[in-house]
């Protein structure tokens, strides 16, 4: 078994970016939702296109 990491998302580009397809920002979060063990820190300068997402894993530093 591996040991918990955390996990910086989408380091060199900005999640929340209106040019990020939804569907890519929703499979982001259902694959951090499965995997509980890591922590996940999730930075944008868009945080409103990201709100409808607060019921986010609780592995998800926000």
């Amino acid at each position: 078994m591996y040991r918990p990491r955390q996990v910086f998302v989408k380091s060199l580009s900005d999640i929340g970016h209106a040019r990020v397809p939804t569907e890519f920002v929703a499979g982001t979060f259902a694959m951090m939702a499965l995997a509980p063990r890591h922590q996940f820190q999730v930075l944008t300068r868009r945080p409103r296109r990201l709100r409808p997402r607060r019921s986010a894993p609780q592995s998800v530093m926000r």
